[in-house]
């Protein structure tokens, strides 16, 4: 199993503020995201199917069957990883999430049907031999 922590946190907020109704992010997407710390010489990357079930401005979902890797000081692992997202929110045009303890932001393009939505990942990195956590950022997006 990946050790890394996927994909990240909601950034707080309430339901949109304004008319209509939200983007519609239901459905199948392809959820791809890569994160590093130099300090600790890591990356990760892994890319994957999402499927997003949505209630108004909320959403959850289920990343399943992603591929990826992660590199420590030269040592890369691999593997097939899986996870739920959770805490996703709609503010205006802005999508967050929680997904295995990373916190993800992103820019819905698109409206009412978004094709793409980017932006920043922060998540909490396990190295593989033990030891303290820390973080790794970087960016991702999920594409219909």
């Amino acid at each position: 199993m990946l050790s890394v922590a996927l994909l990240v946190a909601a950034c707080g907020g309430s339901d949109s503020t304004g008319p209509g109704s939200a983007p519609n992010l239901a459905g199948d997407w392809t959820l791809s995201f890569t994160a590093t710390n130099a300090d600790h010489q890591t990356t990760c990357s892994a890319t994957g199917p999402l499927n997003i079930t949505q209630a108004s401005y909320a959403f959850t979902g289920s990343f399943n069957g992603a591929t990826g890797t992660c590199e420590e000081a030269g040592t890369q692992v691999g593997g097939t990883t899986s996870g739920q997202v959770t805490n996703g929110h709609i503010v205006g045009d802005t999508a967050s999430f929680v997904l295995q303890g990373c916190n993800a932001t992103g820019i819905i393009s698109g409206n009412p049907d978004p094709v793409q939505v980017a932006g920043d990942v922060t998540c909490t990195y396990h190295p593989q031999a033990g030891g303290a956590s820390y973080p790794i950022t970087g960016t991702w997006q999920m594409q219909r």
